[in-house]
């Protein structure tokens, strides 16, 4: 099943599946290590619609959550 960061519960891995938006958007997230069959782990959310804390490829990040809805995995 494919879905987004964004529905990914605090304390599960997703594998990148693709990034959706606009060609500016793909290559500034893959410039940070978001490339298609890389894992990533959700570790915190922020509440009342705040970032995303998340792991990926050994650092941590936060983006925000309309970014996070854009990035794919399964």
């Amino acid at each position: 099943m494919i879905k987004t960061i964004n529905d990914l519960k605090p304390g599960e891995y997703g594998k990148i599946k693709e990034l959706s938006g606009d060609k500016n958007y793909m290559r500034r997230f893959m410039e940070m290590g978001f490339i298609p069959g890389t894992l990533v782990f959700l570790q915190k959310k922020a509440p009342f619609g705040g970032p995303l804390k998340i792991n990926i490829k050994n650092y941590n990040l936060a983006i925000r959550r309309e970014d996070a809805n854009m990035i794919y995995v399964e």
